[in-house]
């Protein structure tokens, strides 16, 4: 899962120099140094409800965001604020089952 969730942000966000990630479990930390040191591209995490909750805003500054469950994907969807994730790396290492038919959306993890 680390490398693919690697390769995920970092193919989203291939020429920036920071991203914001927003997530209301965060990050671990290891998992972002390491993103970080192989990518030069810092991760600021933001995972404070009230800061999430200006991903709404029209001017938010989010870049990814992790969630747990797919109701919130699907409101996020259906209110416009979600981006299609362009790439070809993303197409070929996510399977079509764990991503939205408009790559809106891409899990990251199934349970069984």
């Amino acid at each position: 899962m680390k490398k693919l969730l690697l390769t995920v942000a970092f193919a989203c966000m291939a020429l920036a120099n920071e991203i914001n990630l927003y997530s209301g479990k965060g990050l671990d930390p290891k998992l972002a140094n390491m993103f970080e040191s192989q990518t030069g591209i810092k991760i600021n995490i933001i995972k404070d409800k009230e800061q999430m909750a200006k991903m709404n805003a029209p001017d938010s500054k989010a870049d990814l965001f992790m969630g747990m469950d797919v109701s919130t994907f699907a409101k996020l969807q259906n209110d416009g604020k979600l981006a299609p994730a362009k790439s070809k790396i993303i197409d070929s290492i996510v399977p079509a089952n764990l991503k939205d038919e408009n790559n809106e959306w891409i899990g990251l993890i199934t349970a069984k």
